[in-house]
C-alpha cells in the first residue's frame, strides 16, 4: 500500500510533539490508553480523541523535525507542541501551544 492511500484512510488524529518524557506524564495520566508504535511514538486515545505522540528531544530543530514527521506519517487535524518553553528561563509552568489548519 502506497503512502497516499493510508493517509487517505486513516483518521485524522491529534499530533502532540514534547522534549521530554516527563513533560506528558500528566497527558499520560489522563489518556484512556496508550500505546507504543515500533516506530517510537506513541498512540493514545484521549477524552478529545486519537491522538500520536513523539518525544523530540530539547531544541527547535528538534521539534520541527519531529512536528514534520508526524506530518509526513499520519493525517494530523492539528498538531500540538507541550512543554516547560525551556527558552522562558527563569520561569516555571507548563505552556501549550496549539495550531490547526483546514
Amino acid at each position: 500500500m502506497n503512502r497516499n492511500s493510508t493517509l487517505e484512510t486513516s483518521p485524522a488524529l491529534i499530533g502532540i510533539v514534547a522534549a521530554y518524557r516527563a513533560e506528558i506524564a500528566p497527558l499520560l495520566h489522563r489518556a484512556k490508553s496508550v500505546r507504543r508504535a515500533a516506530q517510537g511514538d506513541f498512540r493514545l486515545t484521549l477524552p478529545q480523541g486519537e491522538a500520536v505522540l513523539v518525544i523530540s528531544g530539547a531544541g527547535k530543530p528538534q521539534a520541527r523535525a519531529a512536528a514534520e514527521w508526524l506530518a509526513r506519517k499520519h493525517t494530523l487535524r492539528a498538531l500540538v507542541s507541550i512543554g516547560f518553553a525551556g527558552g522562558l528561563r527563569g520561569k516555571k509552568g507548563l505552556h501549550l501551544l496549539l495550531h490547526a489548519h483546514g
